[in-house]
């Protein structure tokens, strides 16, 4: 069963729910060896320390949707999470307020407690060649984080279509085109996850599972 803090407004209970397992510390450390050579120019090397694979599935994807006038296009949000340098790459035709989505779903998942680790992360938004905009992707986005690094099972996103704005203290606010995005899970006879104060309008279709949570931690657990 979901966690008591989510919502559900089905019959059925919709998968909602994730393990807090955490993943392995960094498998990767940076050593500090640096050395001048005969030209006087400092290197740097990388060094792996015993274990140098990660535990934890390191790729994860969760379907999401991208509202183009009253309808929804499917978009599946894809986050790969490799060792290296500390950055974040948001592709797929993404707008500023999307790319923006890297520090909304840092903070929140800081501010809820959840220990991600340091990586170099990817989020692709396919198909890349349909423009995204707005702040719905910002959910799915720390949901795949979460399942590419071990923290949720990702077993537990296969039949969802998530759509949602984080706030930075990781509280779940609205966004627009619910009714469009309904329209878009019952197609993919799929469940629909979606703020609370979107949960009136996503339900007007009559036929769309919908769940809900006031916070990404009661999402997830």
């Amino acid at each position: 069963m979901a966690g008591e803090g989510v919502k559900t407004y089905t019959e059925e209970n919709p998968k909602v729910r994730g393990g807090t397992e955490r993943g392995a510390g960094p498998p990767f450390l940076l050593e500090g060896a640096v050395a001048a050579n005969s030209m006087g120019a400092a290197t740097m090397r990388w060094c792996a320390r015993a274990g140098r694979r990660a535990s934890w599935p390191m790729l994860a994807a969760v379907r999401s949707a991208a509202v183009l006038g009253i309808d929804a296009l499917d978009v599946t949000v894809e986050v790969d999470v490799v060792p290296g340098l500390p950055a974040w790459t948001i592709v797929g035709l993404a707008s500023s307020a999307v790319k923006e989505a890297r520090e909304r779903v840092s903070a929140a998942l800081a501010n809820s407690g959840f220990d991600v680790p340091s990586r170099r992360v990817t989020v692709n938004l396919s198909p890349a060649d349909v423009r995204k905009d707005g702040t719905s992707f910002d959910l799915p986005i720390a949901l795949a984080l979460l399942a590419a690094t071990g923290a949720l099972d990702a077993s537990r996103l296969e039949g969802l279509v998530v759509a949602g704005e984080l706030g930075l203290d990781g509280s779940i606010r609205p966004i627009r085109g619910a009714l469009s995005l309904a329209r878009a899970a019952m197609r993919a006879t799929a469940c629909l996850v979606v703020p609370e104060p979107n949960v009136a309008e996503a339900t007007l279709t009559g036929r769309t599972r919908v769940a809900t949570a006031p916070t990404l931690t009661d999402l997830v657990q």
